[in-house]
């Protein structure tokens, strides 16, 4: 064939090909942009479709003599959703927001003011200086009250209470005994203006950083709300054309229905895992643990809630919260309740995960639990508390693609053996 003959590289129906594919190239990336900011609504209102489309599948069989069936189906499916899961949770979320913005914002003006400054230096004489050790032991034993309205105590000590008034202070000696007898243990060269001068600092520093860090997620509300609205207005659209909608993007696949099938129902399983068997068990281990603040005397809803939320955190989570909560009560002389405090969350609050969980977790996700573990720390690492749901999500789709790759390759192997 003469080179005349030769088909030309750049032919009409190429050179349209190519453009085709350019502008859809730029068209998609014009849509991610545009549609980039609502990502997360768009995900977390087809992973409530999916879990709650039996529900949708019910009303379409009661509304079947409607002409309309499909649009009042979805309606009624977003607005149950809505009326029974949703808004009770935003309920609850946006008080605790406010309530936590109001005790941040009292406890920065608090410290800002002095009040902290104050205190310590009502309490300074708890650590002893040098100059304290060669006292008798025995004086430890008797009850350390404070005067009221005297002046202040002239002394070149450090541990020397300057200007204590206005109201009494007493220290029961057993607590007293057990602050002194640890310093003097694990920190002997601490003296009572360092302890005043670091635990100032750091709370200071603390509270800097709790200012900068939720408050202004909690000004976010309204961010919130909105963004609650527009999942809904996306679930009813869901529920209406989702399966029209998941067709015309499976066409584009080139994959056979058997893969198909499987990555579809890894996505649900993964999905409903995630989502309830995280969910619920974070919810009844929140409530359990309410219980036992309550026995012990801490304010049992703000730290169950805390717990709710630790209890995310796979393994360790829970313990982030009641380990502090027991060693408090220890050192304030409540070492029967610390020992309860202890007990409860191990055994009950505990066993929760491991009975509760299981049971919104009865499709396999394909996951080990070491995956598991770290794909919902990492995720969480990634995207905030979305990670709870993406790690997993993300982690799923990963496995059921690696196994479809193993099997053709398989099949591969099978064919080139014949």
């Amino acid at each position: 064939m003469s080179d005349s003959e030769e088909k030309p590289i750049f032919n009409k129906k190429r050179i349209a090909s190519v453009s085709i594919l350019a502008l859809l190239v730029l068209s998609l990336y014009g849509s991610y942009l545009i549609l980039k900011p609502y990502i997360h609504s768009f995900i977390l209102a087809g992973i409530f479709v999916s879990i709650f489309y039996p529900l949708h599948t019910f009303y379409l069989k009661k509304l079947d003599r409607f002409k309309k069936k499909k649009t009042f189906a979805a309606l009624l499916s977003t607005a149950s959703i809505a009326g029974f899961v949703l808004v009770p949770l935003m309920v609850f979320v946006s008080i605790l927001a406010y309530r936590a913005y109001d005790r941040f914002t009292a406890a920065k003006e608090w410290v800002e003011e002095g009040h902290l400054e104050k205190k310590l230096n009502e309490f300074k004489f708890i650590i002893p200086d040098k100059s304290e050790e060669s006292e008798d032991e025995s004086s430890t034993d008797s009850t350390i009250t404070s005067p009221i309205n005297t002046p202040s105590i002239q002394s070149t000590d450090d541990s020397t209470v300057a200007g204590v008034a206005e109201s009494p202070i007493v220290l029961k000696s057993k607590t007293a005994q057990r602050l002194k007898a640890f310093q003097k243990k694990y920190m002997p060269t601490l003296t009572a203006a360092k302890a005043q001068d670091w635990l100032l600092s750091k709370s200071q520093m603390l509270v800097k950083k709790v200012s900068e860090g939720i408050l202004p997620v909690v000004g976010g509300t309204i961010n919130i709300i909105m963004n609650f609205v527009l999942m809904l207005v996306i679930m009813f659209f869901f529920f209406q054309d989702g399966k029209s909608i998941v067709k015309y993007l499976l066409s584009f696949n080139q994959m056979s229905k058997a893969y198909e099938k499987l990555l579809i129902d890894r996505l649900k399983s993964v999905a409903k895992s995630a989502l309830l068997g995280t969910g619920m068990t974070s919810l009844a281990q929140g409530v359990l643990a309410m219980v036992a603040f309550a026995i012990v005397g801490v304010p049992w809803f703000f730290w169950g809630v805390m717990t709710a939320f630790a209890s995310l955190i796979p393994v360790i989570g829970c313990a982030i919260i009641w380990i502090p909560c027991a060693i408090y009560l220890h050192v304030i002389g409540k070492t029967g309740m610390a020992i309860f405090l202890a007990l409860w969350s191990i055994i009950v609050v505990g066993c929760a995960d491991n009975f509760i969980r299981p049971y919104f977790m009865k499709e396999d996700s394909g996951m080990s639990s070491m995956i598991a573990f770290f794909s919902i720390l990492g995720g969480m690492q990634l995207f905030g508390l979305l990670g709870v749901i993406y790690g997993p999500l993300i982690c799923g789709v990963c496995a059921v693609l690696l196994y479809i790759f193993k099997l053709e390759l398989a099949t591969k192997e099978e064919e080139t053996a014949s």
